[in-house]
């Protein structure tokens, strides 16, 4: 009996499973300081450029010339592909816009100056002064509903790049996706 398999692996995949598993972790965390979402704000934007590369490279020929450009550049060429416009002022690219600002804004973020106090105490000045340091006021809105929130954003937009192209709605969270052919006898286990 001969049985062929045909398989596609998806890196995104493996991304976006990395990302609920995160946001699932912060979940359960005892500390929601602001700088605890980071790396999920991070992830999020990450899972979205993965899964936009996986989208184009299956509608677009010339993908592999294009997938190092600027996100903004490969939203723009999958909506033009499937003969969509971008409206960037709504959901779910406001929040594709969002997410990115604030992964540029730690990835090419530029140091702040300020001047602080004045403070009583050198204990006030220091607790100020580390406060700022480890949550910096333009992070001060990440906490627990920013995280269930944009999860719901998250999941929304990648149903959103699916739908582009008439994919399943669950196709973001593909790892693998695999199809054999070939007859397989009564009792026999599948080959996946």
């Amino acid at each position: 009996m001969a049985i062929d398999v045909d398989a596609r692996h998806s890196a995104h995949g493996h991304v976006v499973h990395a990302a609920i598993t995160l946001a699932e972790s912060i979940r359960s965390s005892p500390k929601h300081e602001p700088r605890h979402f980071l790396p999920l704000a991070v992830f999020i934007a990450f899972s979205f450029e993965a899964y936009m590369n996986d989208v184009g490279a299956r509608v677009c020929e010339f993908w592999d010339q294009v997938e190092r450009n600027r996100w903004r550049e490969k939203v723009e060429i999958l909506h033009s592909l499937a003969g969509k416009t971008t409206d960037w002022g709504r959901d779910p690219l406001q929040f594709v816009h969002q997410i990115f600002a604030l992964r540029d804004s730690l990835a090419h973020g530029k140091p702040r100056n300020g001047r602080f106090g004045p403070f009583d105490s050198t204990a006030q000045m220091r607790d100020h002064m580390r406060s700022e340091a480890t949550n910096p006021s333009h992070f001060k809105h990440l906490n627990l509903t920013w995280l269930e929130t944009s999860m719901k954003r998250f999941h929304a937009g990648m149903k959103y790049f699916a739908a582009l192209y008439n994919l399943p709605e669950n196709d973001y969270l593909l790892i693998a996706k695999t199809q054999y052919e070939g007859w397989v006898e009564e009792g026999e286990d599948l080959p996946i």
